[in-house]
């Protein structure tokens, strides 16, 4: 179905965005036992998250929202792969993300850093500010973006198109 120019993405559209399906099929052992994972789980999760937790890998997305992380009980429940929020914008810093990356690896958990896109900042400051501020590391998972409108923003009250959204999810992961 094909949107209006000026209609704007979707609020609750999150869309991670990388080569991460490779870089996880040959890093990630496929699990074995699926109606397993996770171990520890929503009780009446999203059925776009009950539906997932059948797929073959699983992973997760953390940020500092989730508090202090047991890395070892994250790889005890099945957790093959974590995506840590790293950058928003050009100018912020998740205070986590360095300790949920060295946790994440001192447990065996594969990571990749993601990138909270701010539409309302050049893409190329946002790809500036987030290589900037992720380890180059090569166990590392390709970077992805956080595609999602952010509705509590006091500096970036206005929406864009799908079409200037899009433009600029393209400009930035050709810079990555």
């Amino acid at each position: 179905m094909k949107r209006a120019k000026t209609k704007p993405l979707r609020r609750t559209t999150k869309v991670l965005i990388g080569l991460c399906l490779t870089a996880l099929t040959a890093s990630c052992s496929v699990q074995e036992n699926f109606d397993r994972y996770p171990a520890k789980s929503d009780i009446k999760p999203h059925p776009g998250v009950a539906r997932a937790t059948r797929l073959p890998i699983q992973g997760i997305d953390i940020s500092r929202w989730q508090g202090m992380i047991d890395w070892q009980a994250v790889k005890s429940a099945g957790t093959r792969f974590v995506y840590i929020k790293a950058t928003e914008g050009g100018d912020h810093i998740d205070p986590k993300f360095l300790d949920n990356w060295n946790g994440a690896k001192a447990a065996g958990v594969p990571r990749g850093a993601y990138h909270f896109v701010y539409w309302c900042r050049p893409a190329h400051e946002q790809v500036v500010w987030f290589t900037q501020h992720i380890p180059q590391e090569r166990d590392a998972l390709p970077p992805v973006l956080d595609v999602e409108w952010n509705s509590h923003s006091k500096t970036c009250p206005k929406r864009i198109s799908r079409e200037d959204a899009i433009e600029k999810i393209r400009l930035m992961l050709k810079e990555l």
